[in-house]
């Protein structure tokens, strides 16, 4: 992880710990730092610039709005309680904040969630799949009178 990131993954791992007291301290540390170094290594891979409405037509050839991220919840907590960390709005840099905060509607992917809750039962399962991800979904905003 980049130095000048350093306190900014301290404050993430603090707001990621305030989600519950049951968060475990060091885990919401490792999230953080995983998350800022995650995102300095896209940042280069991406070469971004310009708008990231521009980006997501040279990356996805045209998609409007596109936009992955994580959100991350405390164990057994609501999709909707969680945090959103995201690096694509500010050009590569991450982003984050609680979900109904945010200035896009976010909503979980039931679907996949249970897919992936389901594989991680089964971790230990030789072959399995040991990444956890889930997929958002954000609505356009209109105006109103539109």
């Amino acid at each position: 992880m980049p130095k000048n990131d350093s306190a900014n993954a301290q404050a993430l791992a603090r707001q990621i710990a305030s989600l519950s007291p049951r968060v475990d301290q060091n885990e919401a540390a490792l999230l953080a730092n995983c998350a800022y170094a995650t995102v300095s290594r896209l940042r280069r891979q991406y070469h971004m610039f310009g708008t990231p409405i521009f980006n997501n037509f040279l990356v996805y050839h045209g998609t409007y709005r596109e936009n992955n991220c994580l959100v991350a919840t405390a164990k057994g907590q609501p999709f909707d309680h969680g945090m959103i960390l995201e690096c694509w709005r500010h050009m590569g840099h991450l982003r984050w904040n609680l979900v109904p905060s945010d200035e896009d509607r976010y909503v979980e992917n039931k679907k996949y969630a249970q897919r992936v809750l389901g594989g991680s039962a089964n971790a230990n399962t030789p072959g399995s799949n040991h990444h956890v991800a889930f997929q958002k979904s954000s609505a356009a905003k209109t105006k109103a009178g539109d």
